[in-house]
């Protein structure tokens, strides 16, 4: 047997080798974690026989021995060694029975040590079942069990502790009996020096690549507490995750931050935190992607971090009196007790430590840390009592000690990772994920970690509904719902799809659709014009309508920046940005313009490759769009262009090449209707 293969008992159970020790060939040791152990199965028996998927099969010598222990267990074990009644000459097998007591049992689930008796985060990670506390209360291991329900019983969870992933080897060899008492058994360290640890809140997320993803939360105390977990499979997520890491999944870019976004669909820009633009990718590989980004073990990153971490938009608030800012996006902002200092020595203190108050004997822990030499502020979360003005406050794990400033004791802490700024000035809005703690309250002061930067919550801050994947929910070929700030980029968003803006506002696209043209090669020249779907030229062909529109505003060569055809004239079904064909006054020859936005009525704005008119153009000169005009990008790949859909209505196309490998002109026309159009052109040799 080898680390890391899965042996198959006859009896269905199934497990995974960690360590293979003593092995004489033939026989050994193994240790392993139980991956397929169902409500009705038993552990394997003496003698019963196995397969291996790697290295062999074998057979049991001998019972299968659980590595982890509930805290009865320990507690008997502990008994069984203090009721020796020889005096103790070494080691720890023994302890004499007039020594003090070390363990006592307030239920068989509950289990305080007394007598200075204590156990390691190693020992922890070997029970299940209940909780251990230890020097009075002051350190306490909670038992957490994780009930999975999902598609193949072999789901293992991503749990996170204090905005960090606790690492999956932390229950390499927990018990794992069945899903509905917990496929994962764990104790975790909750309390240390008194002061709960982010309150006892623990993360525990399915992200198992290939089903669906999903988030759940709860709060550890005494005893063990449980936390339901569900999946199944992801229809829309079965190609494999090495297909999924290279092209064309991996040409999807996403934007980060705040971002206003057009849909054209009315509302004008509106204001986002996420998008992704499906590059070469289409949506159903696009959200695969997604689904890779976010998969348990990633190695990729979202807002500067372990992409495992991010749940999304979770948290918002507006904020006035900014000080000392701006804010800066992927930093962390933080909420709680505030403890300015004075005098600090042995220092620096350090965040995650508890500080306590020499007067007070207020206890907290710290969240944000200012630290300016012998001076700076502290926020703690958890904090036990009330610190007080001009006290001794002293970091326990630090040693550090400093004496208080005007102290201001605050019910709610917390913290949140500042995704998208809105910043105003003084004012603004943060929009980001909660990771600790509670929302902050009306006038409550913030701080930024990396800024330090501070602003006062002006008025509640709403907490969003949890996701169970950060894109929101996906059809097969829609984002419908999108998650709360997230949206698909406006060239790549269908009419399908349904996106909530950062104001929480519902943005749905309208009919964007191509009009596409395939078979071209790259150095083919490609035009696709308006067509009144009637009028032919002299050879039978499509004539392109050159006046489409008229201009309503002479044109300045070098100096105009818009192109103006006058009140309601801009054509439906026109590209957001592209190209026009202006009549110009020296020759009554049409100039090629780009343009990069218009107003949907009368102006085009141009940029871009000419940012002014390069010629100039008479009041009622004819204009038209140009739908494609360009040379053909490359072989095999169409060539297109996106509008808003709202009407249907004719185009010309044309495809010529003459020099090197002339081509016989072709003319052809499509119609751009409600699922836009997919046109072939004919390419016959004029050699």
């Amino acid at each position: 047997m080898v680390p890391g293969e899965i042996l198959t008992f006859a009896g269905g159970q199934q497990c995974e080798v960690i360590t293979v020790e003593a092995d004489t060939g033939a026989a050994g040791e193994l240790s392993v974690r139980w991956i397929t152990f169902l409500d009705t199965l038993l552990f394997p028996d003496d003698n019963d026989a196995f397969t291996g998927d790697i290295a062999g099969d074998g057979v049991l010598d001998g019972l299968v021995h659980q590595r982890a222990y509930s805290p009865l267990n320990l507690h008997r074990f502990l008994a069984d060694l203090s009721d020796d009644r020889s005096v103790e000459v070494g080691g720890d097998d023994v302890r004499a029975i007039y020594k003090t007591t070390v363990s006592r049992r307030q239920t068989d689930q509950i289990l305080n040590l007394v007598g200075g008796a204590t156990i390691t985060d190693e020992v922890s990670q070997h029970a299940f079942g209940g909780s251990v506390s230890q020097a009075g209360g002051a350190t306490l291991y909670s038992g957490l069990a994780i009930q999975i329900t999902d598609a193949d019983a072999s789901s293992e969870p991503v749990v996170i502790q204090d905005d960090a992933v606790v690492s999956p080897a932390y229950w390499a060899n927990a018990f794992m009996p069945n899903s509905i008492a917990g496929r994962v058994r764990v104790l975790r360290q909750t309390r240390t020096n008194n002061v709960a640890i982010d309150g006892g809140r623990v993360i525990a997320k399915l992200l198992e690549y290939s089903d669906t993803y999903f988030v759940g939360d709860t709060v550890l105390g005494t005893g063990e507490t449980g936390v339901a977990v569900f999946s199944s499979s992801d229809g829309n997520n079965q190609t494999a995750v090495g297909t999924v890491a290279g092209a064309p999944y991996n040409t999807v870019i996403f934007t980060e931050g705040y971002q206003l976004l057009d849909f054209n669909n009315g509302n004008g820009p509106r204001p986002f935190g996420l998008s992704a633009d499906f590059g070469s990718a289409s949506s159903p590989q696009t959200y695969e992607r997604t689904k890779y980004v976010q998969r348990r073990g990633t190695a990729e990153t979202a807002f500067g971090r372990d992409a495992q971490l991010l749940t999304g938009f979770t948290l918002d608030f507006s904020y006035d009196t900014e000080a000392g800012g701006p804010f800066s996006e992927d930093e962390e902002v933080a909420w709680g007790t505030e403890l300015p200092y004075t005098g600090e020595a042995g220092g620096p203190f350090q965040v995650g430590e508890v500080v306590v108050g020499g007067t007070s004997s207020a206890r907290g822990r710290v969240i944000y840390l200012d630290d300016q030499g012998t001076t700076g502020t502290i926020l703690v979360q958890g904090s036990s009592g009330s610190f007080s003005n001009t006290e001794t406050i002293t970091g326990q794990t630090s040693s550090a000690t400093a004496t208080t400033g005007t102290v201001v004791n605050n019910a709610n802490a917390g913290t949140m990772r500042l995704y998208a700024l809105d910043d105003a000035g003084a004012t603004g809005n943060l929009y980001g994920q909660r990771t600790r703690g509670v929302a902050p309250a009306n006038n409550q002061q913030v701080y930024g970690a990396t800024s330090l930067a501070t602003a006062l919550v002006d008025g509640t801050a709403n907490s969003r509904v949890v996701n169970t994947q950060f894109v929101g929910g996906y059809t097969g070929s829609a984002f419908n719902p999108g998650a709360f700030g997230v949206a698909i980029d406006p060239s790549d968003a269908i009419a399908a799809d349904l996106f909530f803006d950062l104001t929480g506002a519902t943005q749905q696209p309208p009919n964007n659709q191509q009009g596409i043209v395939t078979q071209g090669v790259i150095g083919d020249y490609l035009a696709v014009y308006p067509w009144d779907g009637a009028t032919l030229d002299t050879n039978g062909d499509p004539s392109p309508t050159v006046d489409e529109m008229l201009l309503a505003v002479a044109l300045v060569a070098g100096v105009t920046a818009t192109v103006d055809v006058g009140a309601g004239n801009i054509p439906a079904n026109t590209p957001a940005a592209g190209f026009l064909r202006v009549e110009r006054d020296s020759d009554s020859e049409y100039d090629l313009l780009e343009y990069t936005s218009h107003d949907g009525d009368a102006v085009f704005t141009l940029g871009g490759s000419t940012p002014t008119a390069p010629s100039a153009a008479a009041i009622g000169n004819n204009v038209f769009r140009a739908l494609v005009d360009k040379i053909w990008t490359a072989t095999g790949t169409p060539e297109s262009y996106t509008a808003v859909q709202t009407s249907t209505n004719q185009v010309a196309i044309i495809l010529q090449r003459g020099g090197v490998s002339p081509i016989v002109p072709f003319r052809g026309s499509a119609t751009f209707g409600a699922a836009g159009f997919t046109a072939a052109v004919q390419r016959i040799s004029d050699e």
